[in-house]
């Protein structure tokens, strides 16, 4: 019942949001967090490639917030995950309060030392549709690199929207000739996979999605926002919209999903191309019966704490696992 209230309130919320199109966002800020607020200017001009390289989008300077610390000193034999928020590109939410649960969960439960909360731009005008959001995954993943932590230790994760980024983040180091080395395993919560220009009707043909807190609504507009305009080339496809355009890689990677989230049907099925095409062993799928959406940030709400730590528990147990029986590819040449 809580759940079920918790969803159908939020679902409207979205509608309304939808419809004024207001997009509150206030950028995380160091009066507040301090040192562990970070400037991260753009990594060099060769880490920006093929379908994200300089255009009419321009990489930026990114702002993160470290959780729990500022690694000063930099400890390098230290795990540390790199988080893509979610927001249907076009919503960002309190860094205070939500990065402290995604450290929650990747410090305290996912065994990770150090959380770096990589809040991406928004998609707001033109001048920040895709590829925008990428660029500024690789700027946070160099900044990562360039303090001196292992790839063997970073953990790329993103929930909803941001395991969309995180997914293209992998996707782009693997099919273009950066000298950027691979990180360690990705790990996605409740992705949002399937983005066509349609995403909205998509959404609500979904069999879940009377269930869920998402509405079409809400993700038309952020559809809408984040495509580029125009005509769409394969390769820019592929990474804004990953079901059924699988891609070859030797990090693992970790897809949950809700059973009665709207996206789960789609993220089972990329999950599945992904296996076909790299091996059972390299891709885990978990689906939490009952969930809605993303209950990796939602689940103190609507009452699935306890299956949230069963899904963050299986993750690390595949991350040990796979830490154990393979060694870490150090670049795409590898692969």
């Amino acid at each position: 019942m809580k759940t079920a209230l918790i969803c159908g309130y939020v679902r409207l919320i979205t509608r309304f949001v939808s419809l004024i199109r207001d997009q509150p966002y206030e950028q995380a800020k160091a009066i507040t967090f301090k040192e562990r607020c970070v400037k991260i200017e753009p990594s060099n001009p060769k880490h920006f490639l093929g379908p994200i390289a300089e255009g009419s989008v321009k990489p930026q300077t990114a702002t993160g917030v470290w959780f729990p610390n500022l690694p000063n000193p930099v400890n390098p034999d230290e795990k540390v995950a790199i988080h893509y928020p979610g927001g249907a590109f076009i919503l960002a939410f309190g860094v205070e309060v939500i990065g402290a649960l995604v450290a929650d969960n990747l410090v305290g439960k996912l065994g990770a030392d150090k959380t770096l909360y990589a809040q991406y731009r928004l998609a707001r005008d033109e001048e920040s549709r895709f590829p925008a959001a990428v660029q500024d995954a690789v700027t946070f993943y160099s900044y990562v690199l360039s303090l001196g932590f292992k790839p063997e230790n970073i953990i790329v994760s993103g929930d909803s929207a941001g395991g969309n980024v995180a997914l293209a983040l992998l996707r782009y180091l693997e099919t273009n000739a950066t000298d950027l080395p691979l990180p360690s395993a990705v790990f996605t919560w409740s992705p949002w996979v399937h983005v066509p220009s349609d995403s909205g009707p998509k959404f609500d043909e979904q069999p879940n999605s009377h269930k869920d807190m998402l509405s079409g609504a809400i993700l038309q507009w952020g559809a809408d926002s984040y495509r580029p305009a125009g005509r769409v080339d394969e390769e820019v496809e592929a990474m804004v919209n990953p079901l059924h355009h699988p891609f070859k890689t030797r990090v693992p990677i970790f897809l949950h999903a809700g059973g009665n989230e709207g996206f789960c049907a789609a993220i089972k099925e990329f999950s599945q191309e992904m296996a076909e095409l790299n091996g059972q062993e390299g891709i885990k799928y978990h689906e939490t019966p009952l969930a809605p959406h993303d209950i990796f940030l939602t689940h103190s709400a609507v009452g699935m704490g306890e299956q949230n730590i069963a899904a963050i528990e299986l993750a690390r147990s595949f991350l040990e696992a796979h830490s154990k029986s393979t060694e870490h590819p150090t670049s795409r040449d590898e692969v």
